[in-house]
């Protein structure tokens, strides 16, 4: 770039006429030298004296003669000097002027006043001017006037004083069509040889995209801030030999320290010792460029000293191709594994369960055949078939037969409890009477209730007459429900209400008595499998622990639900819920 200077034509032009003087002085002399050296010479071959040569008038003539060419020699040389010289700052103006002229940023030259010397295109167009609009003008036409003041007050104290000389900012321009744009303005002074500012040259940058860009990324900032404090990830930035450069209050939540303990902690110190390899591992294949980042599940300890599982997203952020910092997000993510942990075992407890029912079911059919044998030979020995029994033989018969039925209901019972859980037991749906199904139970049960003197009574509400069930299991179920309430009634005066209504579409049993009740502490515990209640009445009934339990799961097959109430002391009531319509599931949608 070349170093203009408006004044060096005028110093030039100086030089020249100071030098006229020089030039006839050292012409006399060199005349003054030919003349005494000429006079010297020719004194040798006239004869005469140096004297009388030197002031021969021929000398005179000879002085005056190289005085006149000399000058004339020196004059020419000069001027012709001069000539190049003035050529020269002038090629050397035109092309600093071509410079100016096709330069992308806006120049300006102005006088002492702010009067434009000159502008060039770039500072006409960024303004949405031509050139010629801004003859005679000065840089307030292009300002707007509440900062002008504020301006003039600092160039006076830049621009204007020699010390500094120079001025430097960022000014808002008025555009010619209204609008205002963002310019960065760089100003120099110009001052003469006696110190006197005669105005000042000017570049101006459009910086409209720099400060969008800076807006954009001002708003970027702001939205990773919001991001970054607001989340509920906990996000971290370290650099590469893993300490803290900053963290947020999630990750100060997640880990139980405060922001300035996190930032004189190192990552790797945090981490629980069984996950620390795998996680270098991946860390150093970051490092060393065989990944752009990783993510993987592992356990930090808390400041508290309590284990947690975290889900870490690891990334790289490089500038120019070389690692600058490593961003961390962190997810607390214990209570998944909790609970992952449980559904495990949970799995683990169904395939165990499945597998002792399995084992259950095989035994039970093993069982079955053999038991039935012995049943059916001891009630071969009851009937007398093959002589007389005694008393004490008769005796032992009876327990035989009476046990083995007890066996046997404990094996059908295991045998549908299996079939219900591994989800083959099938419903076999057809209308029935709700009237037969209601006497084929009391029948069954008649004598029993008229052995203890127990009174059972039948309610069903008018226009219910059909329902659509599995007529054998929803006979098992009243069964059930019939034979616990006269189990654990007392003898003598107790009574058994089964009522039977419509709810809704759907079919409701209940099934009253007036027995001993059950403990509120001990109502969760009914539907569970081979669970008796605490008492010596419910041991020395001899039940198995299932019938509520399979009852539970037959009502839920049929699409309805099973209930109970008790006040212990006073009775229980037991209801149940068959749909009037069947539905189409064959397997109840809770398994306890």
């Amino acid at each position: 770039m070349h170093d203009f200077n408006p004044r060096k034509g005028a110093q030039l032009k100086k030089t020249i006429l100071d030098s006229k003087d020089y030039l006839i002085i050292v012409g006399f002399f060199l005349s003054v030298f030919y003349w005494v050296f000429d006079s010297f010479f020719h004194s040798f071959w006239s004869g005469n004296t140096f004297i009388e040569e030197l002031f021969h008038p021929t000398r005179e003539i000879l002085f005056i003669r190289s005085f006149v060419v000399f000058i004339f020699i020196a004059f020419s040389a000069y001027s012709r000097y001069i000539i190049t010289e003035i050529r020269r700052i002038e090629e050397e103006k035109n092309h600093l002027l071509k410079a100016i002229a096709s330069s992308t940023e806006g120049i300006t030259i102005a006088d002492e006043k702010d009067r434009y010397l000159y502008v060039n295109a770039a500072y006409a167009g960024i303004f949405g001017y031509a050139q010629e609009d801004f003859v005679r003008e000065t840089w307030r036409k292009i300002t707007p006037s509440e900062i002008i003041p504020q301006t003039e007050k600092g160039l006076e104290g830049t621009l204007k004083n020699k010390e500094i000389g120079i001025f430097k900012g960022e000014v808002p321009g008025f555009k010619k069509d209204g609008g205002i744009i963002p310019t960065e303005v760089v100003a120099t002074g110009i001052w003469d040889e006696k110190g006197n500012y005669t105005g000042h040259i000017c570049t101006v940058r459009d910086i409209t995209e720099k400060k969008q860009a800076e807006n954009d990324l001002k708003e970027s900032e702001k939205k990773f801030r919001t991001i970054f404090e607001g989340t509920d990830v906990g996000i971290a930035l370290f650099d590469w030999n893993g300490r803290f450069i900053a963290n947020n209050p999630a990750l100060q939540k997640i880990l139980g320290f405060r922001s300035q303990e996190l930032n004189h902690e190192l990552i790797s110190e945090l981490t629980h010792p069984e996950d620390l390899k795998a996680d270098l591992e991946y860390y150093n294949e970051m490092m060393a460029g065989k990944r752009d980042g990783y993510q993987i599940e592992k356990r930090y300890i808390r400041k508290d000293g309590i284990i947690i599982w975290g889900l870490l997203t690891v990334s790289l952020v490089k500038g120019d191709d070389n690692p600058r910092f490593v961003i961390c997000m962190l997810k607390d993510i214990t209570e998944r594994k909790n609970a992952e942990g449980i559904r495990l075992e949970n799995e683990r407890l169904m395939y165990s369960n499945k597998a002792t029912n399995e084992f259950l079911a095989h035994m039970s059919h093993e069982l079955r055949t053999p038991l039935t044998s012995i049943i059916g030979f001891s009630q071969l020995l009851k009937r007398r078939i093959n002589g007389e029994l005694n008393a004490k033989q008769e005796l032992y018969v009876d327990n035989v037969i009476e046990s083995g039925k007890i066996l046997l209901n404990l094996i059908n019972d295991i045998l549908d409890l299996s079939k219900i859980e591994a989800q083959k037991l099938e419903l076999f749906i057809e209308h029935i009477s709700v009237n037969e199904v209601m006497e084929e139970t009391f029948a069954i049960l008649k004598e029993q209730a008229v052995n203890r003197n127990i009174r059972m009574v039948l309610n069903i509400e008018p226009g219910l007459d059909f329902i659509k069930a599995d007529r054998q299991r929803l006979k098992q179920v009243l069964f059930n429900l019939l034979s616990n309430a006269l189990k654990f009634s007392e003898e003598e005066g107790g009574i058994v209400i089964v009522s039977v209504m419509k709810s809704g579409n759907m079919a409701q049993f209940s099934v009253s008595d007036t027995g001993i009740g059950i403990k509120v502490e001990d109502l969760g515990k009914l539907f569970r499998k081979f669970e008796q209640l605490d008492s010596g009445y419910t041991r020395k009934s001899k039940g198995t622990g299932l019938g509520l339990a399979i009852s539970k799961q037959l009502v839920e097959l049929h699409g309805g639900k099973i209930t109970v109430e008790s006040k212990y002391g006073h009775g229980s009531i037991f209801t149940f819920t068959i749909p009037i319509e069947p539905i189409t599931v064959k397997s109840p949608e809770n398994w306890d």
